[in-house]
């Protein structure tokens, strides 16, 4: 292995989970060298990537010079990795490196199967056009200096085709067995349909998510919200109709996640455009007063005669914390990409299916991590918990029902009054919130620790991908569990009553 790919893969394998992995491919995105204007053309054009991807290469005294930029942040940090790992090295040097580097630096665990595929087909492009420099001879390499641009304009000679192809094949068949999924059989019906793929708009996160695990590299799919904004803080603009008009599907979460919605696509104006509604036939709960929240919601078809001011409306719309429904999301957005895109039915179908098995494994993960706490309450800062609560017959009880609301005197007395009935000794709270909220002055007044709970509302780019989902869910669960551990030798607590009053006093100050 080369030095500079050898000290890259020390740094990853000093990395421990995905999102450690995911922030160091966005350090090397920001190490990437700009990469010239003059370079951004259709023969640079990587194929077979799920975001636009250029890669130049040149011989230069007989060493072989990469440059690379992509339209994505993950994208753009392979590129720096194989950029920095493999540019100034000879031909003969290029073509001994073996795809087993992925495997050694954890990202054949890390990366989404789109990305996967993405990586495979830069590195095998890279690996084509070494063998070609090689193989051109000193007749053709003569000059100091000899670019390529698209393989196509060099294999048409005989005596350069068979070894291209035969190296395609190489790295097609490592790539199945290194990063443990068949891209190259999720890419052949794409290349032999020749049909264009579908261009997919999702809303929140989640919804971005896990149409991205359906659609892998069939369909382009662009996140209507940018993922560091919540729904309550989205503010549609010209270029985002401009984005639905250009769109064919429309994915959302549906339950009223989504109120901005309805104006946008109007000032879209198209009438192509398919709206897949992620939540159709899934068993919802109804959102919860503060007043009376708690887990066990309403069933479906009750009415609710007590309006909010801050509401997400009657049917609580985080179904996406439960896999069960997690699972059934998916499959909806694998049956309206499937009828959008007839001819792509099978990736979808595929790519569906290995993603559900992973949310089965979740499922069944969480539920035996929480099956000794069974009955037991806890406190969140917004009303995001209640499917998770029934699947996993747990009580959540709310500050507020949206993150963007102020908790009221009687809101803090509500949640001061559970903690001292219930024992709680860590209330939770949403990343999105940082350090000043007001469950971090509330664990202070009562001497009791405060630990998070991602809804999985915003994330930083890394967030987009699928195995993210997976990811944080999973951490959640350890901070839950924890949070019950400590609550096993439970002293009844006496709250201050200066103490409760000074708290109510400094968060109707703050309203």
């Amino acid at each position: 292995m080369p030095e500079a790919l050898r000290q890259i893969v020390g740094r990853f394998q000093k990395a421990k989970t995905p999102r450690q992995r995911y922030e160091l491919l966005l350090a090397y995105a920001k190490r990437l060298p700009p990469f010239p204007e003059s370079q951004r053309t259709e023969e640079n054009l990587v194929r077979g990537c799920a975001s636009r991807v250029w890669l130049a290469t040149e011989l230069r005294d007989g060493k072989v010079y990469i440059q690379g930029d992509a339209d994505a942040q993950l994208v753009k940090g392979l590129v720096a990795i194989l950029v920095e790992g493999l540019s100034g090295l000879a031909p003969e040097e290029i073509l001994g490196v073996s795809l087993n580097f992925v495997r050694e630096m954890g990202l054949n665990f890390s990366l989404s199967p789109s990305r996967s595929n993405g990586l495979v087909s830069m590195f095998a492009l890279l690996q084509q056009r070494a063998l070609t420099f090689q193989q051109l001879g000193a007749s053709d390499t003569a000059a100091s200096v000899v670019s390529l641009g698209p393989m196509t304009n060099r294999t048409n000679s005989p005596r350069l085709a068979q070894p291209v192809r035969s190296l395609v094949l190489l790295v097609a068949a490592l790539s199945v067995g290194i990063l443990g999924c068949s891209q190259t059989r999720r890419q052949e019906p794409q290349a032999q349909q020749g049909s264009d793929p579908p261009k997919v708009v999702t809303t929140i996160l989640p919804m971005t998510q896990f149409t991205r695990a359906v659609a892998g590299d069939r369909a382009e799919v662009r996140p209507l919200i940018p993922p560091q904004m919540g729904t309550h803080s989205f503010q549609a603009r010209p270029e985002d109709a401009r984005l639905l008009a250009q769109a064919d599907v429309l994915v959302i979460n549906g339950l009223g996640m989504e109120t901005f919605l309805e104006g946008l696509i109007a000032n879209a104006g198209n009438p192509k455009l398919r709206l897949i509604d992620s939540s159709q036939g899934i068993p919802t709960l109804q959102t919860e007063e503060p007043e009376h929240g708690h887990s066990h919601g309403h069933s479906h078809g009750h009415s609710h005669s007590h309006p909010h001011e801050h509401s997400h409306g009657e049917l609580n719309p985080h179904i996406w914390l439960d896999p069960r429904r997690a699972i059934r999301q998916v499959e909806n957005i694998r049956d309206g990409l499937m009828a959008a895109d007839p001819e792509g039915a099978e990736i979808y179908r595929t790519n569906a299916a290995a993603f559900i098995e992973k949310l089965k494994a979740l499922d069944e993960e969480i539920e035996r991590r929480l099956a000794p706490f069974a009955g037991k309450k806890f406190v969140a800062f917004h009303n995001f918990a209640p499917y998770f609560a029934e699947r996993y017959n747990l009580k959540a009880e709310f500050l507020v029902e949206i993150p963007e609301a102020n908790p009221s005197p009687e809101d803090v007395r509500r949640v001061m009054e559970t903690v001292r009935a219930s024992g709680l000794k860590t209330i939770l709270v949403e990343p999105q919130l940082g350090s000043n909220n007001p469950f971090e002055v509330l664990a202070r007044d009562l001497g009791i620790q405060v630990r998070v709970f991602d809804p999985i509302e915003t994330a930083g780019p890394e967030g987009l991908e699928p195995e993210y989902y997976l990811t944080v869910m999973r951490q959640n669960v350890e901070n839950l569990v924890s949070a019950f551990e400590k609550e096993k030798a439970w002293v009844p607590l006496q709250l201050p009553v200066v103490g409760q009053a000074a708290l109510e006093h400094l968060l109707a100050r703050g309203r």
